[in-house]
């Protein structure tokens, strides 16, 4: 997974984890994860300049599969589904006029494409058993 991050002020990045943590300086910490992006307010307060969107993009995020949906856990009042926009590799998180307060934080939860189960490749594996078994009777 990939993304884009923009910090409010100078901060720093290091690797936590299956992902990146982002520290920006007296302001929030994101956290990437294998399938989870994560926003936490350490301190201090927002100010957002009012304009069509204001928040964060995340793009380039599938790695061999497309994502399929999501889940967002959040006690930022005022930030629910509709303010998230998904596709398959990008999501948008619009936080206009939101005033989170410190300790709060938003996580969004990729869902990936299923790959095919060993169900699956075991019932095809039987076909095709049956199938040569099938023939050699015949």
């Amino acid at each position: 997974m990939g993304g884009e991050a923009r910090s409010f002020q100078s901060g720093s990045q290091s690797p936590a984890g299956t992902g990146l943590c982002f520290e920006f300086k007296d302001a929030a910490t994101f956290d990437l994860g294998s399938n989870t992006l994560t926003l936490t307010i350490d301190s201090g307060t927002f100010d957002w300049t009012a304009s069509d969107f204001n928040g964060y993009k995340f793009s380039n995020l599938s790695s061999g599969g497309a994502w399929t949906g999501y889940t967002l856990s959040t006690d930022f009042a005022g930030l629910d589904a509709s303010r998230i926009t998904f596709t398959p590799d990008a999501v948008w998180v619009d936080v206009q006029s939101i005033v989170p307060a410190p300790g709060q934080s938003f996580t969004i939860t990729l869902t990936a494409v299923p790959e095919p189960t060993q169900t699956a490749l075991l019932l095809a594996g039987l076909g095709a058993l049956a199938t040569i078994a099938r023939r050699r009777r015949a």
